[in-house]
């Protein structure tokens, strides 16, 4: 169901707008449509449904026809490729078509999963054929062939790869020219490398036609946090469970059937006994494939490829080593009637109907457990009906309006009945690597249930109602939906000077405790910004925008000196802004010299403090939070002010030494700290550490912050296509800033309608949302435009002068095959009469 809400939201998209959308908002509260999974077979389907007008379940029947047509063609293929006859090409299809596992991953909606296992045998049994043909037309194709493998199911690519590289070793020991030709026992080899050289090019051809998506996709896991709790994902069951499960003796997900592996295994003795250098690929890639199948148990590290990837190719391989048993078994019976005496022509006949019948009656055995299972679901489905609390989310919802679903994996199926928000989607590897807050929603909220975070999280991403899950706060309005109480949001809102708005910047993992702290104390008044690792990209103006900026350790380009960090902070706080500088993590917790603004001189670090914070400062920021609560029995690593400056004042202290100091300097106040609060928080989930930091927060901006009230302001979004939000404003001020509940990545655009020079810089606010500030009065309207980013447009480049580079060859390829060089002026290479070396009178 997954796949086939992407297909539903692309084809609405195409319906609306005629171009496909690069933005989803309805999954994980906003993700780029196409920075995971790799989007081929998507847009195939899409475009054939969208020109013939078809339903979903006419793209179902449609992608099952494409998917395992491809599968038997491809197939038979590879066997022709490895040296199968006829029986066993056709053998080799027809198994691997009613392998269980196959068809269950077709049965439980895996598409794009079987789509790049289909196309993988066409991309193996292509570079095969490249290697014995040696020709340019070969190398094109199969690098287009595993291009589309890379393209329809990434880590299937990568898997191929591996298949590859074995039929290459195998290939270059039973043909050595592909590496070298001897010239006898005298003289060196003449290395060829044509193995090498046709293995490059085709992954080259491969990469270049798909970099347009394989580029940004390789940055974002590149750049993507560890998943938490993903260490033991795969971690597999006892092993001789594992043994009954991939030989089939009862039906599952691993295993192609028994009959199948009975069939593989024969196929192996017979290529092992005969020494049968023909088929010895096929028997060695099954081998492996069933090795790499129980890689966990064998202590064999293959990273992301789990080792349930491997059970589909062992499936294909197994088909193909069938088909050599059965070939085994027709080649026998043949020499057997051949060196039969030739009494008559009926006992060869009868010899030639008894083979047949053998061979079917195998065939009959080995695949009817598959086909007879009742495991098996190719019943279709039914959306024709749509259930009620869709058409209820839908009856009450307003634009932008969140479901948070119960399950980082849940909502499989939200949208392919409606058009509703929802906080999953995808799976647990889509959300982090592509938008690690809604982990934190899924995480606190739905995993923990913990009724803390709910109010402020429910205001910070838009979500109005809990699907599936019960919690404090939240009241159930329909049958298995609970609606938060109090909701009172909306997917744009202007923020005025009365919340106060603090500017991070440091670590986005230490942000992220920042901004989960803030939600622990609901907080409404307090809206936190993230401004990236380092203060090199912001100045005066842009800081002064902010009424608190919290430095994760100072900071700086060193090209640029502290000088400039200074002038620029010191004239920031002056000017009434607010300003913290928390040293607590061990990395930046020694600086031998802190310059202006800042209270302290110089810090080091205490690596055994148990926190036992006193009040100093009386009536401070501190009254009502209850230090006691920070004592910890292990020792927690601190930064402690070795020197503080005249004039500064402490607030708190750890035992003897000094942990959160302040003074004033000009209109502003600047602070130092190094407890770390924001990590203490998530550390322990103590709600009092919580406390003392939004406290810290008020404190520093000199005011406090009254909760947000009326306002005369109204704001109006809308979505024309997926890929753009307008927002209309009316009544703002010039202070005001604007906060688009849409998760933010480096394609958003925002700007004025109407006003050409008006590009707005864009803040991750909150949860990663995007927050702009206008610095307009009255009506306006901004226009937000999710567009190709950097990455995407040089992939698509280097995708376009790959193609250029592939069409080019082939072109002149093509020529000389339909044009030939006229007789005459054909070029010859005879060396004359001889003639001309001859004296006039002698010739």
């Amino acid at each position: 169901m997954m796949h086939l809400s992407k297909v539903k939201i692309m084809l609405e998209n195409l319906d609306k707008t005629g171009v496909f959308p690069r933005w989803n908002p309805y999954w994980y509260f906003g993700v780029p449509m196409w920075r995971i999974y790799p989007p081929l077979s998507y847009y195939i389907v899409t475009v054939v449904g969208w020109v013939f007008h078809l339903s979903l379940l006419q793209i179902v029947m449609l992608w099952t026809y494409i998917a395992f047509s491809v599968s038997a063609v491809s197939t038979y293929f590879l066997a022709q490729e490895m040296g199968l006859e006829r029986l066993g090409r056709l053998t080799s299809s027809i198994l691997f078509l009613t392998s269980f596992n196959l068809i269950t991953y077709w049965g439980i909606g895996s598409y794009p999963n079987i789509t790049g296992i289909a196309f993988s045998p066409l991309a193996i049994s292509l570079y095969i054929r490249a290697l014995k043909t040696r020709t340019l037309p070969s190398i094109l194709v199969a690098g287009t062939a595993f291009a589309i493998v890379l393209l329809t199911y990434f880590m299937y690519a990568i898997i191929v790869m591996i298949f590859i590289l074995i039929i290459s070793v195998e290939m270059a020991l039973l043909e050595p020219s592909l590496l070298l030709v001897s010239k006898g026992l005298k003289q060196p080899p003449k290395y060829t490398l044509v193995l090498p050289r046709i293995l490059f090019f085709v992954i080259l051809i491969a990469g270049c036609l798909s970099m347009w998506w394989a580029l940004p996709f390789v940055t974002t896991y590149l750049s993507a946090p560890e998943i938490p709790g993903e260490s033991g994902y795969g971690v597999p069951k006892p092993l001789m469970n594992h043994l009954i499960a991939l030989l089939g003796i009862h039906m599952n997900m691993d295993s192609p059937g028994i009959g199948h592996f009975v069939l593989a295994v024969t196929g192996c003795l017979i290529v092992f006994v005969k020494r049968g250098r023909r088929h010895s690929g096929a028997a060695i890639c099954f081998i492996v494939a069933f090795i790499l199948s129980m890689s966990p148990w064998l202590r064999i590290p293959t990273g992301p490829l789990f080792w349930w990837r491997f059970t589909l190719y062992m499936s294909l391989f197994a088909s193909v080593c069938g088909g050599i048993a059965l070939d085994s078994i027709k080649g026998l019976y043949q020499r057997l009637l051949d060196q039969a005496s030739e009494k008559s022509l009926n006992r060869w006949s009868s010899g030639k109907l008894l083979l047949d019948c053998t061979i079917a009656l195998i065939l009959v055995v080995s695949v009817y457990p598959v086909v007879s299972s009742a495991q098996i679901v190719f019943q279709g489905f039914d959306i024709s009906e749509r259930p009620g609390y869709v058409r209820f989310l839908e009856r009450e919802g307003n634009l932008g309006e969140r479901i948070a679903v119960e399950g980082v994996d849940g909502g499989y199926d939200l949208n392919v009945y409606g058009s509703v928000p929802q906080s999953g989607g995808g799976n647990v590897h889509y959300v982090y690597m592509v938008n690690e807050f809604a982990y934190s929603f899924w995480y606190h909220v739905i995993y923990q249930k913990d009724a803390r975070y709910l109010p402020y999280f429910a205001r910070s991403y838009n979500v109005r109602w809990l699907g599936g899950v019960k919690i404090d706060g939240a009241e159930e309005v329909y049958p298995g939906i609970c609606e938060v109480e109090g909701f009172d949001s909306s997917l744009a809102e202007v923020i005025g000077p009365e919340t106060l708005v603090a500017l991070f910047i440091g670590d986005h993992n230490e942000y992220s405790d920042l901004f989960t702290s803030i939600a622990m104390v609901n907080r409404y008044d307090i809206i936190p910004v993230y401004g990236g690792a380092i203060l090199d990209d912001l100045d005066l103006e842009t800081l002064q925008k902010f009424h608190v900026v919290y430095l994760h350790g100072l900071r700086y380009n060193a090209e640029e000196g502290l000088g400039r960090v200074s002038s620029l902070l010191s004239d920031y706080v002056e000017g009434g802004g607010g300003l913290i500088l928390d040293t607590g993590d061990p990395v930046y917790g020694r600086l031998s010299e802190i310059p202006e603004p800042f209270p302290v001189g110089s810090i080091n670090l205490c690596e055994n403090s148990n926190l036992r914070l006193e009040e100093i400062a009386p009536d401070s920021m501190a009254e009502d939070v209850n230090l006691t609560r920070f004592a910890t029995e292990k020792a927690y690593t601190t930064s402690f002010a070795e020197s503080v400056k005249e004039e500064a004042i402490q607030l708190i202290r750890d035992d003897d030494r000094p942990a959160v100091i302040f003074w004033s300097r000009g209109r502003g106040r600047a602070m130092w700290t190094g407890l770390r609060l924001p990590y203490l928080t998530m550390l322990d989930g103590e709600e009092e550490v919580a406390k003392l930091l939004v406290n810290m927060l008020r404190f520093a901006a000199s005011a406090e912050c009254a909760m947000v009230g009326e306002s005369a302001i109204h704001v109006q979004a809308e979505l024309p296509s997926l890929d753009e939000i307008v927002v209309e404003v009316k009544n703002a001020s010039s202070d005001d800033a604007l906060w688009v509940k849409m998760s933010y990545h480096s394609g958003w655009t925002a700007e004025i309608q109407g006003v050409k020079t008006t590009q707005l810089k864009i803040f991750q606010a909150g949860p990663g949302m995007m927050m702009v500030f206008p610095e307009k009065e009255g009506d306006f309207l901004v226009r937000f435009v999710f567009a190709k980013d950097a990455v995407v447009q040089i992939g698509e480049a280097v995708s376009l002068a790959g193609v250029a580079a592939i069409l080019i060859p082939a072109f002149f390829c093509c020529v000389r095959r339909i044009w030939t060089v006229p007789r005459g002026w054909a070029r010859t290479h005879h060396a004359g009469s001889g003639l001309s070396g001859l004296r006039r009178s002698e010739r």
